[in-house]
């Protein structure tokens, strides 16, 4: 397999010589060019942008900073898979939520001081976002499996065949809705008539939502059919994003109506101090009102949510009213937190007569699980982001390959999908 090339821009000789040591230990990465200033590095990006499989872009640079250079790029539409890596993210944490709106797939943290950066933890993580940067899914060298970067197309494991049901056609929801919806053409997972499985809430197996495998094997039996009960009913939106999830929510949320006859709450994978400053730039941009998720906030119909970096977020019923259980000490979930499954699965036992899900772009496949729970048991519509629009084809693809999906639709439209189903208040 040929390396995969890489710059480095960073104005620190030091950090570039550290991260770059780092990187070419690695057999599959070669660091290929650094740069000082963001300047020099548009200027060689804008020569031959196929030159680098992937960029590690500082954002306090001399000359062109990061978002000065990510604008730049984005404006003469020049393709570029830039991971953000810097000292300051948490304290600039708007400056990182801009740099991935701008189209930049993810950030990593600078450690505090050297000892730190021969740490494994900040090697694993660093090497792990280049692995999706550049198309390499992240198993070991022996077992790499390489793909056209950017998408990343987790491996398919083979459903048992058994009896299908018949999967509504784009008239038959039409007639339902009066809307205009795009119907997968997929058929359910399988139609055997099980006990609904069992929540790891109630003994059930905790399934890994960054294991594609495991999460296939353990959708069996069929879900309920969707039926949609008009404007009085209690309806929810959940949505699970990821990688890429910034830049695709700002084609979601500020395109719902402001009487949305809903909440909407979403879970951006992020780490604690950076879904704040996410909820506000969301919400200055919308209709409706975007907050960060508190633990004991109640739940209202017009607004969004967007689940508390760095923490695990429950629903739960509190006399009449829905409110947030918003839990910091909660350990990941096989390093996810805050994690989709988690969520949905809180949604299973509550009262609401519509679920709406939407998976949108990301790597894994959390989200997959807690909408199987959901179908199982609930009335579930289940729409998720096409291909050519997910920056990463991970989440929507695993929840669409596990027969669940009804609608899969590019990211612009997808608000107009949520609006046809929930309505307006």
């Amino acid at each position: 397999m040929l390396k995969k090339k890489l710059m480095i821009v960073d104005d620190s000789a030091l950090m570039r010589r550290i991260v770059s040591d780092i990187i070419n230990a690695d057999s599959r990465f070669e660091v290929v060019k650094t740069c000082v200033n963001g300047l020099e590095a548009f200027e060689n990006v804008s020569k031959d942008p196929s030159e680098y499989d992937a960029i590690l872009l500082d954002i306090n640079l001399p000359k062109m900073n990061g978002i000065e250079f990510l604008e730049a790029v984005k404006q003469l539409n020049l393709k570029a898979n830039v991971i953000i890596i810097s000292s300051n993210l948490t304290s600039d944490s708007d400056q990182t939520i801009n740099a991935l709106e701008l189209g930049a797939l993810d950030y990593v943290s600078k450690p505090e001081n050297l000892f730190d950066f021969k740490s494994d933890n900040f090697k694993d993580r660093l090497i792990e976002k280049l692995s999706l940067a550049t198309g390499i899914i992240g198993l070991p060298e022996s077992e790499t499996v390489e793909i056209t970067a950017p998408r990343v197309f987790p491996i398919k494991t083979p459903v048992k065949e058994e009896k299908k049901s018949e999967t509504r056609t784009s008239d038959q929801i039409k007639a339902d809705t009066g809307g205009t919806s795009k119907v997968s053409q997929q058929k359910p997972a399988d139609t055997v008539t099980p006990v609904a499985l069992k929540l790891p809430s109630e003994g059930g197996k905790v399934v890994s939502p960054m294991n594609v495998r495991d999460i296939l094997s353990n959708v069996t039996g069929r879900r309920l059919p969707y039926k949609p009960l008009g404007d009085r009913a209690n309806k929810i939106v959940l949505i699970a994003s990821s990688t890429g999830g910034p830049k695709a929510l700002q084609e979601v949320i500020p395109l719902l109506p402001k009487n949305i006859n809903a909440p909407v709450i979403v879970v951006q994978h992020m780490s604690s101090g950076f879904t704040k400053p996410l909820a506000e730039r969301l919400n200055n941009a919308s209709k409706l009102t975007v907050n960060e998720t508190a633990d004991g906030m109640v739940l209202k119909k017009g607004n969004a949510y967007i689940a508390m970096g760095g923490s695990q977020v429950r629903l739960k019923k509190r006399g009449s009213e829905y409110v947030f259980d918003v839990n910091r000490e909660e350990p990941p979930r096989f390093a996810l937190k805050p994690c989709a499954d988690i969520l949905f699965e809180s949604v299973v036992d509550l009262d609401f007569d519509e679920i709406i899900c939407c998976v949108l772009t990301g790597m894994g496949g959390d989200g997959t699980m807690g909408i199987h729970y959901l179908s199982q048991r609930k009335n579930c519509l289940v729409i998720a982001q096409d291909e050519k629009t997910s920056t990463v084809y991970g989440m929507p693809k695993v929840v669409y390959d596990a027969g669940l999906t009804d609608i899969v639709v590019p990211i612009g439209e997808i608000a107009q999908e949520i609006s046809n189903y929930t309505g307006v208040k």
